[in-house]
């Protein structure tokens, strides 16, 4: 082979090795792009995961917030009927003490 067609061979080796190279290093970029695209997408299902959950038990607390709201309502209005029949029953043992004129 000629000393030119050798030296074009060795310039078209190199380009092809270059290339190479540079196929190479842009493959390895984009498999790190994706490997942390990856992460990212992990940690976000983990996150909208754990949300979920603690979403899933600020409702339940709200449903036994309520019920447990309802029956203190209800206790506090047989209380409040037992506190108003007991102060009905005192006035009228004073109103008797005094007719009795057992007070003054």
């Amino acid at each position: 082979m000629p000393p030119a067609a050798t030296a074009q061979v060795a310039a078209g080796s190199g380009v092809v090795g270059d290339e190479l190279l540079s196929a190479q290093a842009a493959y390895r970029e984009a498999i790190r792009q994706q490997n942390r695209s990856d992460g990212h997408i992990a940690s976000l299902q983990r996150r909208l995961h754990d949300a979920e959950r603690r979403k899933q038990q600020a409702d339940d607390d709200i449903t036994r917030l309520r019920a447990e709201l309802h029956q203190a309502s209800e206790s506090k209005t047989g209380t409040d009927n037992a506190t108003q029949a007991a102060s009905q029953r005192l006035n009228a043992a004073w109103e008797a003490a005094r007719q009795a004129g057992l007070v003054h």
